[in-house]
């Protein structure tokens, strides 16, 4: 979920009672308590496992794209090769 995500969420959901945010900017439609880490990826497991999940999804959504629409060059946009 990118920061513009959160704001999706239905009022009086909550996923945590905080969120790590790897940056220095808060969300601004998030409506849940934030702490901001810089440099997060490299001081926190949480925000390095959060990292990866949203790389291989975007890789998957990606692949996916690239079938649908290949004039695009979509399948060269992956950030990484998990063979």
């Amino acid at each position: 979920m990118n920061i513009e995500g959160f704001g999706d969420l239905p009022a009086g959901f909550s996923l945590a009672d905080d969120v790590l945010v790897d940056g220095k900017r808060r969300i601004a439609s998030c409506r849940i308590s934030q702490t901001l880490v810089v440099d997060g990826d490299a001081l926190s497991a949480s925000i390095v496992a959060a990292s990866i999940v949203a790389k291989v999804l975007r890789d998957s959504l990606m692949t996916q794209y690239a079938q649908l629409h290949p004039a695009y060059g979509l399948a060269r946009k992956t950030s990484c090769t998990l063979e």
